[in-house]
């Protein structure tokens, strides 16, 4: 999994984030295939919407159809996370993560007893103003690779616009 997402920054570095509830997985699959790039080169998160947690065989297939493509990279949802593991068999999703679990939801996984997989991925508010270091710890000490939902951050507008600067300057 590339360790920097949204779009390409550089030409090694292609992770691109969308979900069922942004109303986007057929535009990133439109845009994938009109770049030229191989679809090996880009790699592709989705996440199950919250009314689909129950029905995630049915949500993968609906993510694969808009996206239009045989596999889709990452597949993360909130909660349960033994719904997912039963993609991870078909191949069309080769890693699962979580998504919004603190650490206290994260410990009982190992414990659950349809839990038989740790998630490759915890995605997580993660910014300057909310780092979340413990949680980071947490994941890196068990292999999972944290990622970031708004990395350039909520609530920042007034720092901004007293700085004269955009958000990435700042951050």
């Amino acid at each position: 999994m590339p360790s920097v997402g949204l779009g390409t920054l550089k030409p090694i570095f292609r992770h691109i984030g969308s979900a069922s509830q942004y109303n986007n997985e057929d535009q990133v699959g439109e845009a994938v295939r009109d770049s030229g790039l191989s679809r090996e080169t880009v790699w592709i998160t989705t996440k199950v919407d919250n009314p689909w947690h129950h029905r995630v065989v049915e949500s993968v297939d609906q993510s694969l159809a808009a996206v239009g493509f045989d596999c889709i990279d990452l597949f993360l949802m909130d909660w349960p996370i033994a719904e997912i593991q039963r993609v991870l068999a078909s191949g069309r999703v080769p890693n699962i993560g979580v998504s919004n679990l603190g650490i206290r939801s994260m410990e009982k996984l190992p414990s659950h007893s349809e839990c038989h997989v740790v998630p490759a991925v915890s995605r997580i508010e993660l910014h300057a103003c909310c780092l979340c270091d413990r949680l980071v710890d947490f994941c890196r000490q068990r292999g999972i690779h944290c990622t970031a939902y708004s990395p350039l951050a909520f609530g920042l507008l007034q720092l901004y616009e007293r700085a004269s600067k955009t958000p990435q300057k700042i951050l």
